[in-house]
């Protein structure tokens, strides 16, 4: 059975400017939603995605210790699968739903002083320090034009296909960095984070990503969505539920933007501002001792 794809559509919404609220760090929130989507129309292009990447640093920094350290954390990540196809049509990956392979995300937030064991909810205003490879980002939460007596040094790491993963971060960003302990409560995992540039009044964030289906709670706050519908079941006789392949909706104030098939990415329309959509994996397979698979990233192509 071949991974179907469902074309999804672009609109218009309005939405007033501005900047996402300050907050100190919380307690991360709980796993994704579901729901059902529906079939719609194709708009913009596919590209084809990247490999892994992931990224080394042996530099250090110097800094003190911030009041939110944090220790590495680890997402989901499996083998990969592209898109591609020409401009004008979104396509799906390869495999079948049993045996789906698509490559997922997973990202690390780690304070150069070291790591602690807290697991929650990480805020920063950011000045972004260096890019010092695909996905990883050297950032000083020191904040722009505050005066500090010295830095407060933050790695930024993002693993997932190279499409998914953003060129660069804004020089001043709000970044939301959400994660959770595991079932065992043993691994404190990482389930979403969010970008916003913070010398745009634009409130819909250059970058969102998460290993479940709900964004963080700041994206929720200023209008984005994700929901899950079941696209295709495949049989197993040794499974403990019904393997499901998954499609995305993705949404802004209500009004669908794109939706997709898992391995899908295509161009999105969000007040007159392009997005790269990208579903990486949305599919449950079934095994008794493993959880659904979903792992996507939009990203501001403006």
């Amino acid at each position: 059975m071949h991974l179907r794809g469902v074309s999804g559509v672009l609109v218009v919404v309005l939405s007033g400017g501005c900047t996402p609220p300050g907050g100190e760090p919380t307690t991360g929130g709980p796993g994704g939603a579901e729901g059902t989507t529906t079939s719609t129309s194709t708009f913009g292009g596919s590209e084809t995605g990247g490999g892994s990447a992931v990224p080394t640093t042996d530099g250090t920094s110097g800094g003190v210790t911030s009041e939110v350290d944090t220790g590495a954390v680890t997402g989901s990540s499996s083998g990969g699968s592209e898109s591609t196809g020409e401009p004008g049509t979104t396509t799906g990956g390869g495999g079948s739903l049993c045996d789906a392979d698509g490559q997922g995300i997973s990202a690390t937030l780690v304070h150069w002083s070291g790591p602690n064991k807290d697991c929650e909810t990480i805020v920063l205003t950011n000045r972004l320090t260096m890019n010092v490879g695909p996905g990883v980002f050297d950032v000083d939460a020191c904040g722009c034009n505050n005066p500090c007596e010295s830095p407060d040094p933050w790695l930024l790491t993002i693993v997932a296909p190279m499409a998914a993963l953003p060129a660069t971060l804004p020089m001043c960003h709000r970044l939301v960095f959400e994660q959770a302990w595991n079932a065992d409560m043993t691994v404190c995992e990482f389930v979403a984070l969010s970008v916003w540039d913070l010398d745009s009044e634009a409130p819909f964030g250059v970058y969102h990503a998460a290993t479940r289906v709900e964004p963080t709670a700041e994206a929720i706050g200023v209008g984005w969505s994700v929901e899950s519908g079941v696209n295709e079941v495949c049989g197993c006789d040794e499974c403990c539920r019904t393997p499901e392949l998954r499609d995305l909706s993705f949404t802004f104030n209500n009004v669908e933007v794109v939706q997709l098939a898992e391995g899908d990415e295509s161009l999105a329309d969000v007040v007159g501002l392009p997005y790269r959509v990208h579903n990486l994996r949305s599919h449950d397979a079934g095994i008794c001792d493993e959880t659904e698979e979903v792992d996507w990233a939009v990203l501001a192509e403006f």
